[in-house]
């Protein structure tokens, strides 16, 4: 971690942990990372064309887009559970098991299947 970021981030109040932080590129290939996690979600960004490109507060096209998905292990805890729940109760009918109203946008597609 270079001593630059410290600095500048010791001026607003803040501190980092270097065994906690790593630099990263959120766009192309940094230290064997692509991107990062943060609380459960992964940032990235991808290069796209211009009808499909992000935009800057004055407009310019930015040429990328980012994306912030769940991250493979979150995604893999909660399947986990899922799947728990699904085996603590294989007497319950499979309409009972899904809720009426996903909790979370993403789990739309999970719950579409499971409704089937």
């Amino acid at each position: 971690m270079s001593a630059d970021y410290g600095r500048v981030v010791k001026r607003i109040g803040l501190e980092l942990k270097p065994s906690k932080t790593h630099i990263s590129h959120t766009q192309n290939m940094y230290g064997g990372n692509v991107g990062f996690d943060f609380l459960g979600f992964t940032v990235r960004q991808f290069p796209v064309g211009k009808y499909h490109s992000g935009k800057s507060s004055n407009g310019k096209l930015l040429g990328y887009k980012t994306l912030i998905t769940p991250s493979k292990t979150k995604l893999k805890t909660h399947t986990q559970k899922i799947g728990k729940l699904i085996d603590g109760h294989k007497s319950v009918p499979q309409s009972d098991l899904c809720p009426s109203e996903p909790r979370h946008p993403w789990m739309d597609k999970l719950l579409l299947r499971c409704r089937q």
